[in-house]
């Protein structure tokens, strides 16, 4: 018979591997990606009806963020993640472009770019936790 979970009095699943503190760049790597999260968000809603001086704003939230994730893998010599990161922000700039100039499809089509770039850094960059949380993988 093998135990598949150990539990203490406390309710303490022992078997559990433990979730290791967060790294400071991985807390700044969490902030950047929650920026992504939401100015993509309003970025999509916004397109239904869209408002140039929004999009703007959340173009140059996108750039920011792309750039300080740029500048955390740099640090971590990751190199597929930089480069995704540099492509992020090429698409993020394009969009901030097209935006000024009302080009609604172009603002489109640059935030339907960045989306995939951001599962294939996740896919081998990040580590989802049992919390919910991610971690920069080792190595990545």
């Amino acid at each position: 018979m093998i135990a598949a979970v150990v539990v203490t009095p406390g309710l303490v699943d022992l078997a559990k591997r433990p979730i290791p503190p967060p790294t400071p760049a991985e807390i700044a790597l969490s902030g950047t990606m929650k920026t992504v999260n939401s100015a993509m968000g309003v970025v999509r809603a916004g397109l239904e009806k869209p408002d140039a001086a929004q999009l703007k704003e959340q173009a140059a939230a996108l750039k920011k963020a792309f750039m300080e994730t740029e500048a955390i893998f740099k640090a971590r010599n990751a190199a597929t993640a930089i480069a995704w990161a540099g492509e992020a922000l090429k698409h993020a700039t394009a969009m901030e472009a097209a935006a000024a100039a009302g080009k609604w499809d172009d603002v489109k089509a640059a935030a339907n770019g960045i989306q995939p770039l951001c599962a294939q850094c996740h896919g081998e960059h990040r580590e989802r936790m049992d919390d919910g949380t991610y971690r920069i993988k080792s190595g990545g």
